[in-house]
């Protein structure tokens, strides 16, 4: 179990607790610190969980977080959690029952339900579509109880579990992306390399969601403060130059560009952060020589049709 952390004394607590009060017992907790200056360190190192305390000097990002606790984990399984999310009572068994009867797939999502709305769905897996925008499987859609085991195209970093065997296929979490959709590049690596993953049926986690405090501008939500806003419209081009093959990004760019538009128009006239927009998109969409070598190796990578591929960026689910 990997828990990336900066400054969340606030949430961890609560976080630890949920893992603490797992009906699977057999797990090792790694939380990795990125420089914090609150009193979350020692809020884990006194927590009954004992978790083993990994403690950078500066802030390198959930991906950089996250690849520090792989890097020391020693099981087959490895499951990412945020700090600002709690884990139902069975949460980890079902996943862990779930990898034992699935030994094909590589990668399972869990259900998200939001923490201020536990009717309210965040996230049953994530798609990603011919905009080339992520997009959440059900989002904001009302949880009725239950939702079945499914295969999805991706994952949401929030909570999942993770073969290490992926992690050796197709590398760890790329840290140029610092923060946000570093997963969904990993997950897209994956599937254009073969690899496969499903929604563990019945686990479920509660997430709050952009808790870390940045200390820059805020806007009307909390994911859309001025570095979260510059960070995802930047990374949304490293998705495309790092993963999409030339033919895909020639036939689906009226729809790019298109995706592109509804985000200046929002952050524009909404979110008010049209300069973070602006400056991320320039960054990212201007990044592709950086982005080539990057490029070259995942390519090396493929072993998908471009048909499936592109079969996937449908729905972002299929029943099974």
């Amino acid at each position: 179990m990997v828990i990336p952390n900066y400054n969340g004394a606030a949430y961890l607590g609560a976080c630890l607790d949920s893992l603490a009060g797992q009906s699977e017992k057999d797990f090792e907790t790694i939380l990795v610190d990125n420089g914090s200056t609150d009193n979350s360190v020692a809020l884990a190192q006194n927590h009954a969980l004992k978790p083993k305390v990994i403690k950078l000097e500066k802030n390198h990002g959930f991906s950089g977080a996250v690849n520090s606790g792989i890097e020391k984990a020693q099981a087959d399984l490895i499951a990412v959690f945020n700090n600002d999310a709690i884990a139902d009572e069975k949460w980890l068994s079902l996943l862990a029952e779930c990898s034992a009867q699935q030994q094909d797939m590589d990668f399972f999502a869990t259900l998200v339900l939001r923490m201020d709305n536990r009717e309210i769905i965040e996230s049953a897996g994530v798609g990603y579509g011919i905009q080339a925008r992520p997009r959440a499987i059900f989002e904001d859609e009302l949880f009725s109880g239950k939702v079945a085991g499914m295969d999805v195209f991706l994952a949401s970093g929030a909570a999942m579990l993770v073969r290490k065997r992926l992690f050796e296929k197709v590398g760890k979490l790329d840290e140029d992306y610092f923060a946000y959709l570093e997963d969904v590049d990993l997950f897209l690596r994956a599937r254009l390399a073969g690899s496969k993953g499903m929604l563990a049926e019945g686990a479920i986690a509660y997430h709050r969601g952009a808790s870390t405090v940045l200390g820059d501008h805020p806007g009307p939500k909390r994911m859309e403060s001025r570095q979260r806003v510059s960070l995802i419209s930047r990374n949304r081009w490293y998705l495309i130059w790092d993963n999409l093959p030339a033919s895909l990004i020639i036939l689906f760019s009226p729809f790019i560009f298109w995706g592109w538009l509804r985000g200046f128009f929002y952050h524009l006239l909404k979110s008010g952060q049209i300069k973070a927009f602006l400056s991320g998109s320039a960054s990212g969409f201007l990044s592709f020589p950086r982005r080539l070598k990057k490029r070259s190796a995942n390519k090396k990578l493929r072993t998908i049709k471009l048909s499936e591929f592109v079969s996937w960026m449908g729905r972002g689910y299929r029943e099974m």
